[in-house]
Formats: structure tokens, sequence, C-alpha cells
């Protein structure tokens, strides 16, 4: 009796883990060209050090110079 309940029972997992279809989940890929990536994070990280550099004056830098420079 105890072997029929257990048959009965993994027969019901197996035909419940069946019955699932599950679709994978799929992340579209990237639209963004490289060049356009790299110069988002270039943008971000002169930003960042625009607002946040701990001297005023940039060690004597042209801050403003380098941006337009380097592009």
């Amino acid at each position: 009796m105890k072997r029929i309940i257990y048959l009965l029972f993994v027969l019901g997992l197996a035909l419940a883990a069946c019955g699932q279809k599950t679709q994978p989940a799929t992340t579209p890929l990237p639209t963004i060209s490289p060049l356009d990536r790299q110069t988002r994070v270039f943008d971000t990280l002169w930003s960042a050090v625009n607002d946040q550099y701990f001297y005023a004056d940039f060690g004597d830098a042209n801050w403003e110079s380098l941006s337009t420079a380097i592009r």
C-alpha cells in the first residue's frame, strides 16, 4: 500500500513537471555602438571629475580643453 502511494506521488510530481512549459528568459542585446558606449563612459567620467575633483584649478590643467581635445 505504501508503495502505491509513493508511486502515485512520484507520478504526480512527474506529471506536474511535464505540464509546465517555461520559456528561457531572453535579454535583448544592446543596440548601441561601441563608439557611442565609450563616448558615454568618457562623458560620465569627465563630468564626475569636473564636479568632484579636489583641486579647483585641476592641477593647472585646462580641463575644459581636454574634453574637446580627446574627441
